[in-house]
């Protein structure tokens, strides 16, 4: 999924949020045992980066992190050095912005909204409101995006926690192709420059 949001990014007019929902107990009292025993801490590291050298040093931190999930071996790298080499930032400034309140807030608030919307595993992907049920359809991302860049309709909210349990018991696994008649419309939003409408993407993530 990384990879295809990495697609959808070079197009150039599309928004892609990451928001984090780290399937480890450490912060997230939805997981009673941690899958991913350090994503909490990788999490932070990651916002961290970001606060501290905005977007830019947020997606080094976010690539340099996922790569680390096939580093092998006696010695694996630490996250904290994967950031520094990928963003350069300050080894000190980053492990002291990993603790402040503000950043751990962030994350916080993140899993929160996750609760809210029923989310439950990663990766989670919701384009303007809507759920791209991945796992579902052979259909890619960039393929719904395209889709969607031709629509200019109201904003939708995504549905909450309950609104979600319902659809996915009403679609069952009959969803296969983007462009059934029963999926309603997606919406555009304003861009971050030029004021185009354009396609929002928002991706929740673990490390």
């Amino acid at each position: 999924i990384d990879g295809e949001v990495d697609a959808v990014v070079a197009r150039g007019n599309v928004l892609v949020v990451p928001r984090h929902f780290p399937l480890c107990a450490d912060c997230n009292r939805l997981v009673p045992r941690s899958l991913h025993p350090d994503a909490c801490r990788r999490a932070l590291i990651a916002e961290a980066a970001g606060a501290l050298g905005g977007d830019d040093a947020f997606a080094k931190a976010h690539h340099a992190l996922f790569a680390l999930q096939g580093d092998a071996g006696d010695a694996p790298t630490d996250p904290v050095d994967a950031v520094l080499l990928a963003t350069g930032l300050d080894r000190t400034a980053l492990i002291d912005r990993m603790t402040s309140d503000p950043v751990r807030a962030a994350v916080a608030a993140d899993i929160e909204d996750a609760v809210a919307l029923g989310v439950t595993y990663t990766p989670m992907v919701f384009v303007n409101g809507h759920e791209w049920k991945w796992y579902r359809t052979s259909q890619s991302l960039a393929d719904l995006v395209n889709r969607v860049s031709s629509q200019s309709l109201a904003v939708v909210a995504p549905p909450g926690a309950a609104e979600r349990l319902v659809d996915d018991w009403r679609a069952g696994s009959a969803i296969r192709s983007l462009d059934a008649e029963e999926l309603q419309p997606f919406t555009l939003r304003d861009g971050p420059a030029d004021g185009r409408k354009v396609p929002d993407v928002v991706v929740w993530l673990d490390y």
